[in-house]
């Protein structure tokens, strides 16, 4: 029986799992592409709750494939924590990505989306009361700039989200004129796809730390 047959009569996933299992027996690694299927499947559906009850199964197979590539286990921290991200549970976010992270096993354009969701989940947590955590979602977002910068693989809309949370955050530290350079860049790009609404809001943003810096400056005198 053909391959394209095959998937042909069988109408969803289950049932593909099921007629491979009975023609090449138990195999790991079939197990393993029909169980990241289906988290894919259903993260796509956004019933995140099942996508991370497949991943995590998915994963824990994996401990048991001789020679687990470090890449394979890597992008399944990811699909996990990023399902959590949408659920906002954002210490498993945090928790799963670092092992992601850790593991030094994914090229620039799969570590971007981590740091991203790692910065705004840091950011998101600690609602402005936990510096440490303020402070990791600065290098985070930082980091995002960075790869973006050498890789292009980012749309104007995300970078401006990123620019935008980095000004807030320098703002909060007390660092205007860091803040003032990124709600810059942010306006540029605003003005540059003429999006009015976010460009007068950036405008007022630059206004009152231009602003402020003024009045800085004045008491010092």
């Amino acid at each position: 029986m053909g391959t394209s047959t095959l998937v042909h009569e069988c109408s969803n996933l289950d049932q593909l799992y099921n007629h491979m299992i009975k023609l090449f027996s138990f195999d790991k690694l079939i197990e393993f592409d029909y169980l990241k299927a289906m988290g894919s499947i259903y993260f796509k559906n956004k019933n995140f709750q099942l996508s991370i009850h497949y991943f995590e199964r998915c994963l824990a197979l994996s401990q048991t494939i001789v020679h687990s590539e470090e890449k394979d286990i890597a992008e399944l921290y990811c699909s996990i924590a990023e399902s959590h991200y949408r659920l906002r549970n954002y210490n498993q976010t945090i928790n799963f990505y670092h092992k992601a992270l850790n593991l030094n096993s994914l090229p620039s354009s799969k570590v971007i989306m981590p740091h991203s969701y790692l910065g705004f989940s840091y950011l998101t947590r600690a609602d402005w009361s936990n510096v440490d955590d303020i402070s990791s979602a600065k290098y985070h977002l930082q980091q995002v700039l960075y790869i973006d910068l050498e890789n292009e693989i980012l749309g104007d809309g995300k970078i401006i989200d990123i620019y935008q949370a980095l000004g807030d955050i320098n703002e909060y530290q007390n660092d205007p004129n860091s803040a003032l350079d990124y709600y810059t860049q942010a306006l540029e790009l605003c003005e540059s796809n003429q999006w009015t609404d976010d460009s007068n809001e950036f405008k007022e943003k630059i206004q009152a730390i231009k602003s402020h810096i003024t009045e800085s400056e004045q008491c010092k005198t």
